[in-house]
């Protein structure tokens, strides 16, 4: 039989099959090929000895949690508490981008922002499908509900978000546990304690309910300046090939920053090379 793990703990993998959970275990041999099934992977099994025989081809991957074949990332961000991390959003971006999968920007809790504060943040990501959104009022839900529609989704950001919230909004069936800000440090607290898929029959899709979807190491085999939407048409026109729009001389991208470029996001993009030059040197070193 073939179906999706949905849930993996302590060993034990609940895949669902023809509207059925089936809970297996991973063959020995899988541990001596350095193979380790994750949610959303789709496997063959057999239902009568209880293993997963084999895990088909992943359409992508994803480490920090290990969840695979996802196709749609919803990354939420507020101008509210927390605080808000851009450099972190940008660092989901890359990786969304590398997984080739459709990526939409929240801006929640848009009820406790003013339009400002909405408009500069929408300024910065323009080149992505942005929803405002606010779990209170409902508000922007149903354009969410829309977007998740045919997809495996995840929502990613920063602990206090609201991430749970809006699953609860989307989906009353799901229920999880929300979170409150901690005083103290103006921080969310995680509230997800274990990666899960939930099918959501009345939208047609998946969510990922995922604990640390926050933070990602990058590797040092992709350049992300190919992940910026915004240098699409500008790269050619740079006087170096391969130029990586930092530190050369007539780069066509560089030229459009405070203009086609939002000036903040490039400056990020800069402090995101730079971290990922460090961490090549020091590797090599």
């Amino acid at each position: 039989m073939t179906g999706q793990i949905i849930k993996g703990i302590g060993g034990f993998y609940y895949v669902s099959a023809q509207k059925e959970i089936y809970t297996l275990k991973a063959p020995g041999r899988f541990r001596k090929e350095g193979i380790k099934p994750v949610v959303g992977d789709r496997v063959e099994f057999d239902c009568n000895d209880g293993y997963i025989q084999n895990i088909l081809p992943r359409k992508n991957e994803f480490y920090r949690p290990a969840v695979a074949n996802v196709t749609q990332g919803f990354i939420v961000m507020t101008g509210a508490n927390p605080k808000v991390d851009l450099l972190l959003i940008d660092k989901l971006i890359i990786q969304c981008e590398l997984a080739d999968i459709n990526i939409v920007i929240v801006i929640n809790k848009c009820d406790l922002m003013s339009d400002e504060e909405i408009d500069e943040l929408s300024k910065q990501y323009s080149y992505y499908n942005i929803v405002c959104c606010s779990s209170i009022n409902n508000y922007g839900i149903s354009e969410i509900k829309k977007l998740i529609k045919g997809n495996v989704s995840f929502f990613a950001g920063q602990s206090g978000v609201g991430k749970s919230s809006l699953i609860n909004c989307v989906s009353k069936e799901l229920s999880h546990e929300t979170g409150n800000i901690s005083k103290k440090l103006k921080r969310g607290k995680h509230t997800t304690r274990h990666v899960e898929l939930s099918y959501i029959p009345d939208l047609e899709g998946s969510i990922l309910d995922t604990p640390g979807f926050s933070f990602y190491d990058f590797k040092d085999d992709f350049s992300i300046e190919e992940t910026y939407r915004e240098f699409d048409g500008l790269r050619e026109k740079c006087r170096f090939t391969g130029c990586t729009h930092v530190n050369e001389p007539d780069c066509a991208v560089k030229a459009h920053v405070g203009e086609t470029i939002n000036k903040l996001r490039y400056e990020r993009y800069v402090q995101i090379f730079e971290m990922q030059k460090e961490m090549r040197e020091k590797q090599y070193d």
